[in-house]
């Protein structure tokens, strides 16, 4: 692996390469290539991870170039500000940052980008986490869904002067007989 990435980085030239991921895009609309990804038996996912190992140390005009087609020089962070836009939009049109686990936009599989975000919490930094905060997100379904059985419940009890909540009763959506 290491000699084919030697000579794969040794006889074609920066611009060969950045021919390749400029014809990527184009055919993709973006710069994230796999990692795996090769082209007529070169490792253009490589290329483009090694890009971003160099960004400190790259010339002003490369960076420019790669910069101008919309490198991506973190791809984590641009799929984390994706889904939360996503997301925003969904709050927007729903009232709500509830998705369904299996919830997709197009190819974004949203739901699970929200899983994982109520998974990952302790380790979100604190910019995200605010934002998420600031936006409703429920990092907690079931103690959410517990707050608002209780909560009519205690409604009930007020209105009936009991909890003696009838099997099929319902209300504002919430079955009480599904707890």
């Amino acid at each position: 692996a290491f000699e084919t990435k030697l000579v794969e980085t040794t006889t074609a030239s920066w611009e060969f390469w950045y021919g390749l991921l400029s014809a990527y895009k184009e055919a993709n609309g973006d710069c994230l290539v796999p990692v795996g990804y090769k082209v007529d038996g070169f490792n253009l996912g490589s290329w483009v991870a090694n890009q971003r190992k160099a960004k400190t140390s790259m010339t002003k005009e490369r960076l420019d170039k790669l910069n101008s087609i919309g490198f991506i020089w973190d791809p984590l962070e641009e799929t984390w500000n994706e889904g939360f836009e996503l997301l925003s939009a969904y709050k927007k049109a729903n009232g709500n940052c509830n998705v369904t686990r299996e919830y997709r936009v197009n190819d974004f599989n949203l739901g699970a980008w929200v899983h994982a975000q109520r998974t990952k919490s302790t380790s979100t930094a604190k910019e995200r986490l605010d934002k998420l905060n600031a936006l409703g997100f429920i990092w907690n379904l079931n103690e959410e869904e517990w707050n608002k059985g209780f909560e009519l419940l205690s409604s009930y009890e007020e209105s009936n002067g009991n909890c003696l909540v009838p099997y099929v009763y319902k209300v504002d959506g919430f079955n009480f007989c599904l707890l």
